[in-house]
């Protein structure tokens, strides 16, 4: 069952205004090549650092319940996502812009992420934490509903289609995002 609280965020209706147009914030860092693409044209891409692979939507699939996995980078919308602090709070919402349906952890421990209509509720909400402080383009992404859990590769996997979980954050690079 889908839990319910927090108010929808101003980013999200002016994406759905938009009508998935092209959207493009600054918020977290500056978009970048990663070390395995170049830059994606429709949004951000999360590249995770120990395998070189990207944060994508499983086919591209608008259905609620689509798990998230890794997959090789290939600059298309499926691995496009728009981010933002919408109530400057230090919480932040992934909007998948090929869907315009946000990353949601709210499966909680051990179970995949998920992606989800937009709506405002805490399992989409995340914290951005700059590990490294030597490299501020490192990032780890902490759910808020559950606190101590971050998106996390499974299994330590560097293949395509490895799921992406919530797990207790961990100094793993298969925690760690560019």
């Amino acid at each position: 069952m889908k839990h319910t609280s927090d108010v929808r965020s101003p980013l999200l209706r002016w994406a759905k205004l938009l009508g998935g147009a092209l959207l493009t914030l600054s918020v977290l860092v500056p978009l970048q090549a990663s070390p395995a693409s170049a830059a994606n044209p429709f949004g951000q891409e999360f590249v995770s650092r120990h395998s070189g692979k990207c944060l994508d939507l499983t086919g591209l699939n608008s259905t609620n319940g689509t798990y998230i996995q890794q997959w090789s980078c290939l600059g298309n919308t499926n691995q496009a996502w728009i981010d933002g602090d919408s109530q400057n709070d230090g919480r932040f919402t992934f909007l998948n812009v090929g869907t315009n349906k946000c990353i949601d952890g709210f499966l909680g421990h051990g179970q995949d992420v998920v992606i989800w209509n937009c709506d405002g509720t805490s399992g989409q909400d995340w914290i951005v934490r700059r590990p490294n402080s030597a490299n501020l383009h490192i990032l780890q992404f902490e759910n808020v509903f559950y606190p101590g859990q971050c998106l996390d590769v499974r299994g330590n996997s560097t293949a395509n289609g490895a799921h992406i979980q919530l797990w207790d954050c961990t100094t793993g690079d298969n925690q760690r995002w560019t």
